[in-house]
């Protein structure tokens, strides 16, 4: 008795979710109200921007989602070659149950969002920018300021356990205002893409476009 009462919750569990997946991918939940992305979501913007520029993936359907009512999440974003409907509901499911779409396909569609220009010339120039050259940090140059050093530390440093699944890459600019990290599944990039990558994303917030690799994984570029 008890192992059929178990089974059957187990089977409602199911149906439920499976019910949720199916209402988000037919009427995907897209944000409205006046809204601006703090720091670390727009941060976590600007890095599916990045991920999906790439010639690979830019034909890719994509969400990116954000909880209105939890500022502290960065959000969360997803991409499928050939189901939309996926896409969105996957995009939901890595953020969480509250959480609404803010853009898809590398354009915000949340109602009234208050940066929706700015993000979206930022979209127009990364899918334009990466034939860019890569260059690296040499520090005779110039030296990191405080503010991209402690992001470092914070940020990518902080997130070298990860290195088993995941190809990271962090760039900064000689002004010492910039500084840009990415993360990139390690079957689905190598180091020529995830350089470019981070440097595209790093020159989408300086007007210099002068943005130069400081780290890859394991590798420090210091000289």
């Amino acid at each position: 008795m008890h192992y059929f009462r178990f089974l059957f919750i187990i089977l409602g569990s199911l149906l439920l979710v499976n019910c949720q997946t199916t209402n988000i991918a037919e009427n995907p939940p897209i944000g409205e109200g006046a809204i601006m992305l703090n720091d670390d979501q727009r941060d976590r913007y600007i890095e599916y921007l990045a991920a999906y520029s790439v010639e690979k993936y830019r034909n890719y359907h994509s969400a990116f989602t954000i909880n209105p009512d939890y500022p502290e999440s960065p959000g969360a974003y997803f991409g499928n070659r050939t189901s939309k409907k996926r896409t969105f509901a996957k995009a939901v499911s890595n953020c969480g149950p509250d959480c609404l779409i803010y853009a898809i396909d590398r354009k915000v569609v949340w109602k009234d969002a208050m940066d929706k220009a700015e993000l979206d010339e930022i979209a127009d120039n990364m899918a334009d920018g990466f034939d860019i050259e890569i260059k690296y940090f040499n520090e005779v140059e110039f030296e990191l300021s405080e503010k991209q050093r402690k992001r470092f530390e914070d940020q990518f440093i902080a997130q070298k356990a990860e290195l088993n699944r995941l190809n990271m890459a962090y760039a900064v600019s000689p002004d010492g205002e910039a500084a840009s990290m990415i993360r990139i599944n390690k079957k689905s990039s190598d180091q020529e893409l995830v350089e470019r990558m981070v440097l595209v994303q790093c020159n989408s917030l300086t007007e210099n476009n002068d943005c130069v690799v400081y780290a890859y994984n394991r590798t420090r570029y210091t000289d």
